[in-house]
């Protein structure tokens, strides 16, 4: 594949470094597939996980000289190789003095290393009397123990560090965007340029320093010492790949100098491409769709170049998590595998890219296609997208796994489309038993023709005596207007806007909005809307400037600023995130979504042990429910049903499940209980801290590990889901829509009720 500026062009057949990818000539439900014996192309790189030892933890960096490979560690001792990355072991050169600096410095937010051994570190030390009020020091540690302090040669909050394929370290400071190179010899600072905005990475390829940030690229010649001219065609490239990270260091994208001159190395989520500085070509080496490199939920800290078997060289990439993967080309494997399986879902899923990337490790004899209807850059509404599947299906086609977050699941089931994945279920017991008082809500006559992956759970807080009784959405319209009658002014409950209200109380009703036969409950969405509205009105009737621009900004999100609707819930409104701002405003009422991940519930649990506080299902015309999403079905259509059926199966394991660092509670049981693994033993020190703004001004919050008590009402709480709900699809939208009209006064709830009818009419008859 080769990519050129203002176009991307194609190439089937020429193949002029290997591992570029033509479209597969076999079968599974690829529509681009012609069949009829086209010469099957050869070669293509390989990933071979490297072996590491057991208690690798978070990797900062990569160098290499002289046949050494060494890796950097965050507060831990280095790791090397000396057979060319197929192994690493700890090493023994750690400088004595390093040593001392990691007993008396415990956090370390950054360490790289050059390839002898000598480091750059930056640590951290809380105040005295403030534990966020952070002093950072900086120093190089050399080989033969010198300590190089550099704390009066760079600015205050200089936290990230390279080191670089030119033999220098790289640093950034966060306090005016300033770039400096730090000579790994002596230790000299030289200020180089002051960028733009933040800076997350920094590599040199020959004289170019190449820097990256959130949507942000700029190229500095480090010969001239100035500014280079823009490469538009590697910019143009890597439009739509930059954004941040939350960690110093790590990177969505990779430079590294390629042995022509001027050639350089660019590893991004789409691959791996060899591109001639101002050249005006980008040529894919490696495909990230067939690759770990693609993994979305992995993040790069570095890249070396290893000398192969072949003429080919091999890749060796290392992730934040602590993986390193070596990409080994192998002239015996097809370019592309000759069998597809295409798995898709209407909105971009972390869970389900999560498990096609895990998916396609296991099966190299397979590719893997993860293809998302609606993903905010083409231009496409719900209908198009919807419309577009549908004529897929209608022929036969379509993709071959489905998820169906937001797909018409009724409609599916009536016409067919769907595969019968009872024998699946049965199969899965022992390690592999799920929760089935929550999957097997989706039985009909008989037949499973979805099985949910994950689920969430809505919850609402407050102290004990606040929560009696409410089980209702009208026993909470009660309650919320006698706390209006008691508190004036302020907020009561979490939100301000109308449309952020019905999503929240949706959360625990949707499931009661639809018919046995599939129309519309009227009636059940009235009451809905009347019960909402008065939530909303005894809400609003206080709220003051400064709660409604703090809620207002809950809907920018906290996936790189923008509102992110992942599979069929809203990251926005995971329970610590809303309880950070009932905490703020010391309200009486707390609604989101429990996700079930280890920070959210231990985060959540202390900041109600400040409060006083407890917690309960979220009141609804449901009862007990949850929220269960990345909904997997098979097509009854595919030609791969037993690769569709083992994708199924495998995203539903517990190997995967235990392991993936799931955003959301994993239906797995042995998986679910796996978490409780990661909470630490000592319930009564604390492990972390946070801080809040309150109207007492910022208070910091000792973080602690659920308790046993904390522990088992979790348990309690997940084996008595009783009743299962969704936020997506038509009916959902249609309420939400139409119903934020009526919260605001702008229409009669009858009237609201009147256009969701009709609007849901309109896609029943579809």
């Amino acid at each position: 594949m080769k990519i050129r500026a203002g176009a991307a062009i194609l190439l089937v057949g020429a193949f002029l470094l290997g591992g570029c990818g033509s479209v597969p000539t076999d079968v599974g439900n690829d529509p681009t597939n012609t069949g009829g014996g086209a010469s099957k192309a050869m070669g293509r790189f390989m990933d071979r996980n490297v072996a590491l030892p057991e208690d690798v933890g978070r990797l900062t960096g990569v160098s290499q000289s002289d046949g050494t490979i060494r890796l950097s560690e965050a507060n831990k001792e280095d790791l090397i190789s000396m057979d060319g990355g197929a192994t690493f072991q700890r090493a023994a050169d750690i400088p004595q003095a390093f040593r001392k600096m990691q007993e008396e410095n415990p956090y370390m937010d950054s360490v790289v290393v050059a390839p002898d051994g000598t480091r750059l570190v930056s640590c951290a030390e809380a105040g005295e009397d403030d534990p966020f009020d952070l002093k950072y020091t900086r120093y190089m540690v050399k080989a033969d123990n010198q300590v190089i302090n550099l704390q009066d040669k760079l600015p205050a909050i200089t936290m990230n560090l390279h080191y670089a394929a030119d033999g220098n370290f790289y640093a950034y400071a966060y306090d005016d965007n300033s770039v400096y190179r730090i000579n790994s010899e002596d230790g000299s600072v030289e200020f180089l340029f002051q960028a733009a905005q933040t800076v997350n990475y920094l590599n040199v390829c020959g004289n170019y320093l190449f820097v990256t940030g959130d949507n942000y690229f700029d190229i500095f010649d480090v010969e001239k010492k100035e500014l280079a001219r823009m490469d538009e065609t590697l910019s143009e490239f890597l439009t739509g790949q930059l954004k941040n990270f939350s960690h110093p260091g790590v990177t969505p994208i990779l430079f590294y100098p390629a042995g022509q001159e001027g050639g350089i190395y660019v590893a991004t989520e789409k691959g791996l491409y060899y591109h001639v500085m101002y050249g005006n070509v980008m040529e894919q080496l490696i495909d990230g769709s067939l690759s770990v490199i693609g993994d979305s939920s992995k993040s790069f800290v570095g890249m070396t170049v290893v000398k192969g078997s072949g003429e080919k060289e091999d890749f060796l990439i290392a992730f934040e998590d602590g993986s390193v993967v070596k990409c080994v080309y192998d002239a015996s494997m097809p370019t592309v595998p000759d069998t597809t399986l295409r798995v898709y879902s209407l909105y971009e899923d972390n869970e389900v890219k999560f498990a096609v990337s895990a998916f396609k490790q296991k099966h190299a004899e397979l590719y893997v296609k993860y293809e998302v209807g609606l993903t905010g850059d083409n231009g496409m509404t719900v209908e198009d997208a919807l419309n577009n599947l549908s004529t897929e299906l209608a022929a036969g086609k379509g993709p071959d796994i489905l998820f169906m977050d937001g797909l018409p699941y009724d409609s599916y089931v009536e016409k067919g489309i769907l595969t019968d994945l009872s024998e699946l279920a049965a199969s899965m017991t022992g390690e592999e038993a799920i929760f089935n008082n929550i999957a097997d809500k989706y039985v009909r006559d008989g037949k499973r023709y979805v099985i949910p992956a994950v689920f969430s759970i809505p919850v609402m807080s407050g102290t004990a005596d606040n929560l009696a009784g409410l089980s209702t959405l009208d026993s909470l319209a009660d309650a919320m207007e006698a706390a209006r009658l008691r508190q004036l002014s302020g907020s009561l409950i979490s939100f301000t806007n109308p449309a952020d209200a019905l999503i929240l109380l949706s959360q625990a009703s949707a499931g009661a909005w639809i018919k046995a036969d599939g129309s519309l409950d009227k009636e059940a969405v009235t009451d809905f809307m009347t019960q909402a509205k008065r939530i909303y009105d005894a809400q609003m009737s206080g709220i003051g400037e400064m709660e409604n621009k703090m809620y207002a900004e809950v809907e920018i999100g906290v996936n790189g600023g923008e509102t992110h609707k992942s599979g069929s819930t809203y990251d926005s409104f995971d329970i610590s995130r809303m309880e950070s701002l009932a905490f703020t405003f010391k309200q009486p009422f707390c609604l989101g979504y429990l996700s079930g991940s280890m920070r959210d519930y231990s985060f959540y649990v202390s900041m109600l042990r400040n409060l006083g506080q407890t917690f309960t299902f979220m009141p609804g015309q449901l009862q007990n429910a949850c929220v269960p999403s990345a909904l997997a079905a098979v097509n009854s259509a595919s030609k791969v049903q037993e690769q569709a059926n083992e994708f199924v199966k495998y995203m539903l394991s517990a190997e995967f499940q235990g392991n993936a660092g799931l955003g959301r509670a994993p239906i797995n049981k042995a998986a679910y209980e796996k978490l409780e693994i990661y909470w630490g033993d000592n319930e009564e020190e604390a492990y972390g801290m946070m801080g809040i703004d309150s109207e007492d001004g910022f208070t910091s919050i000792e973080v602690y590990w659920p308790n046993q008590e904390e522990k088992k009402k979790l348990k309690d709480m997940v084996e008595g889901l009783s009743t299962v709900t969704s936020s997506g699809g038509k009916v959902y939208d249609a309420v939400i829509e139409y119903g934020a009209a009526a919260l605001n006064g702008e229409q009669s709830i009858a009237e609201a009720v009147d256009a969701i009818e009709k609007k849901v009419q309109l896609y029943l008859e579809e």
